[in-house]
């Protein structure tokens, strides 16, 4: 077989062959890779010296360099007309060689590229069109080798003539970076093995850019700008002097629909005249004019730009675009709002706000600024603190600044500054205020004046200080607890008293300091217990706590613990006041036996008063008794048989006298003889039976009754008897009342 010089190799030239008759039989409509495939198949030696014959006139031509021979032999490759007798060896080197001679020469650049986009042949048109060498081409990918824009415009129809669809489309391209770009016809043709398999792709650029570049150049231009048109988002469109719509881009027709031979004023806002703000004749005279307009149409504002449009060897026109600006209108209309509460908000503040930028030269100062140091606005713009405040408070605020800005972070100040002859305080916050690209272009501080919180804070200290002396002065204990039980405060008694002076307690609840005071942790823990059931109850509790010393003394506090709540009822704490009453403790229970001694002798009196009085009623009876046996009837015989009326009138005062008496000490009868009479006869005869010693149970058993009934008669014969105290014993005082009562 014939060998290809190089730089191509036979396999390349059969490639080249098959891609430029495959290019050229798209061209023509017709594909003609079949007959070639037919002719290398035949078999003869008339057919093989034929083909040899062809062979030597093939390569005669090639010698020649005739373009004329070289694309009737091509044709008739493709036609499928019979080459000269030869053998097939020397048929098929003849067509290689003039194939490689046509691929080689023409003058467009021709690829074949692999079913993976791998360039695998291509001519020395391409090759100089793109300016490489062949070894920086071949077996690479196009997409690594062509051009950006050149692939882009290819890749996609390479892609379908790879999947057995040609194609034939027009581009614009360049094969090189610093080339012009150039207007291509493109050729794409499949390529197939026998059993018919797309195997590659053959790509032929035919450079059309010659005469009619220019036409070509303007046609695309007006596409381009027709492209631009209808990307445009805004409303866009062309009118003449006469106001009639000549062009409307797509963005306008979809706002107000189709024009309908209408004018513009009649289009846009359906007015039987002109807009009276057009300035149609300004526009036409060459002056480009925006304005604002609210189209009732639509309910929008629009912002319309009118500019005169001259092309040549037409009349004058005028372009107009409508931007919709309604959503800008509606934000600067926040924007406009926002500000004036920013402003008023600044204005109407009570604290000091400013802005300086980098050179500390104010840019802005709020109302309270202006104010309070007496400086008009007009006055603090543009001023440094050296022109408005004492040298050395200047020199401070200027330090401050800096350090802000070196920082790069919001910092806190306490700045003194002296006004009205008065030394004032400010908390000064300064941040700096950062540009788009973050460098810091300005410091912004928010002062306020604090003068009267520190005094405030001075006299809170200095009370708090006369509190703790007070409260650690007192002899009682006092401990303030937050909502947790954790001890606030807490003075030297209830320190002293639970032995924890040495131990920080801030913070700390019952329980851990009861792990800091082993011997008084069970106390701890029952103040912990009482503090919980007075958070419970939610009312002030008072009781006594018992403590026992470490000492085996015991000491014995009135306690009372008060809870505070916040207004929506949690917890907020809990002061315990105690004061030590273990003394007091002591002599009310020495009061207490006292006055359960004075209270038996009290009993023994008052028994012995009620028997005296018993016997003092009683003698007065008897007396009674006898004067109305003895007395009364001498009396009434006396008044009856004495005729003396004047002896019987006083013998009947001395009878009603005496009857007087005698009722009198009727009427005194004992008390104890009314209450012993509301007894009734049960209740008498269990009275009697405890005047004889019995208990309740021998009471229950003589009289078979059971104990709980005895005990119930018992608690009626008190009722009865009056004996509310319950430290006087039945069976004691109606002992001492004697038997018989």
């Amino acid at each position: 077989m014939y060998q290809f010089p190089p730089p191509y190799t036979a396999e390349e030239g059969i490639l080249m062959a098959t891609s430029l008759r495959a290019a050229a039989g798209a061209a023509r409509g017709s594909i003609g890779t079949e007959a070639v495939r037919r002719e290398s198949r035949q078999k003869g030696s008339d057919k093989a010296r034929a083909a040899a014959d062809g062979g030597k006139k093939s390569r005669a031509a090639e010698d020649r360099g005739s373009s004329t021979g070289m694309v009737n032999f091509h044709e008739s490759a493709i036609d499928g007309r019979p080459f000269p007798e030869g053998g097939e060896c020397d048929r098929m080197d003849s067509i290689l060689s003039v194939y490689r001679h046509i691929v080689l020469h023409v003058p467009d650049p021709i690829l074949h590229v692999d079913t993976t986009c791998r360039v695998m042949v291509a001519n020395r048109a391409y090759l100089e069109a793109c300016r490489r060498q062949r070894a920086e081409v071949i077996g690479r990918s196009l997409e690594k080798t062509a051009e950006p824009d050149l692939w882009a415009a290819i890749r996609q129809p390479l892609q379908e003539a790879l999947a057995g669809q040609a194609a034939e489309f027009r581009i614009r391209a360049r094969f090189a970076p610093s080339a012009r770009p150039l207007l291509l016809d493109v050729i794409l043709v499949p390529r197939r093995n026998d059993a018919g398999a797309v195997v590659g792709a053959t790509v032929v650029f035919h450079d059309i850019s010659g005469p009619d570049q220019a036409k070509e150049q303007q046609r695309l231009e007006q596409e381009r700008l027709q492209a631009i048109l209808r990307a445009i988002p805004e409303g866009v469109y062309i009118a003449n002097r006469h106001y009639e719509i000549e062009y409307a881009n797509p963005v306008l027709l979809r706002e107000f629909g189709p024009v309908d031979d209408r004018k513009c004023y009649q289009y846009l806002q359906q007015r039987t005249s002109p807009c009276p703000d057009c300035r149609n004749d300004e526009i036409f005279a060459g002056k480009t004019i925006c304005r604002r307009v609210y189209c009732a149409t639509c309910d929008k504002e629009f912002e319309i730009h009118n500019a005169p449009l001259q092309t040549t060897g037409e009349p004058p026109a005028k372009m107009v675009f409508l931007r919709d600006i309604t959503e800008r209108v509606r934000m600067e209309e926040d924007l406009r709002k926002a500000n004036d509460l920013l402003n008023s908000i600044i204005n109407n503040t009570s604290a000091v706000i400013y802005v300086k930028d980098l050179s500390g030269r104010y840019l802005l100062a709020n109302r309270q600024f202006n104010t309070l140091f007496s400086r008009p606005g007009s006055e603090v713009t543009g001023s440094t603190d050296f022109e408005i405040f004492p040298l050395e408070s200047a020199r401070r605020f200027r330090e401050n600044d800096q350090q802000v800005l070196a920082a790069q972070q919001t910092l806190q100040f306490e700045e003194q500054v002296l006004h009205n002859g008065r030394q004032h305080t400010f908390l000064s916050i300064k941040f700096p205020l950062f540009a788009s690209d973050g460098t810091p272009y300005a410091v912004a501080g928010i002062s306020t004046d604090i003068s009267q919180r520190i005094h405030a804070e001075k006299a809170l200290q200095e009370k708090n200080e006369q509190l703790h002396v007070l409260i650690n002065a007192s002899p009682d204990i006092i401990c303030f607890k937050d909502s947790r039980g954790r001890w606030l405060l807490a003075n030297q008694a209830i320190l002293e008293l639970f032995e924890i002076n040495g131990i920080d307690y801030r913070g700390r609840t019952d329980a851990e300091l009861g792990e800091c005071s082993h011997f008084y942790r069970q106390a701890l823990e029952h103040c912990s217990r009482t503090d919980e059931l007075c958070w419970q109850s939610r009312k002030v509790a008072r009781h006594d706590e018992i403590i026992l010393r470490a000492d085996g003394t015991t000491k014995v506090y009135d306690v009372l613990k008060i809870p505070l709540f916040h207004t929506d009822g949690r917890r907020k704490g809990l002061v315990v006041l105690g004061r030590d009453v273990s003394e007091r403790v002591k002599a009310e229970e020495a009061l207490r036996a006292e006055k359960e001694r004075s209270d038996k002798t009290n009993i023994t009196l008052k028994v012995l008063l009620e028997q005296y009085q018993y016997i003092g009623k009683k003698a007065e009876k008897q007396v009674s008794d006898q004067l109305k046996t003895l007395i009364f009837p001498y009396l009434d015989h006396l008044i009856a048989i004495t005729e003396d009326e004047r002896v019987r009138e006083l013998l009947n005062i001395i009878s009603s006298n005496i009857q007087a008496l005698a009722e009198s000490c009727a009427e005194k009868r004992s008390v104890m003889d009314r209450r012993l009479q509301q007894l009734t006869p049960r209740e008498t005869l269990i009275v009697n039976l405890i005047q004889q010693g019995k208990s309740s149970r021998d009471i229950a058993r003589i009289l078979n009754l059971s104990k709980r009934t005895v005990d119930v008669y018992r608690q009626n014969i008190r009722k009865k008897l009056e004996l509310t105290n319950n430290r006087i014993q039945l069976a004691e005082y109606l002992r001492l009342l004697g038997p018989g009562q």
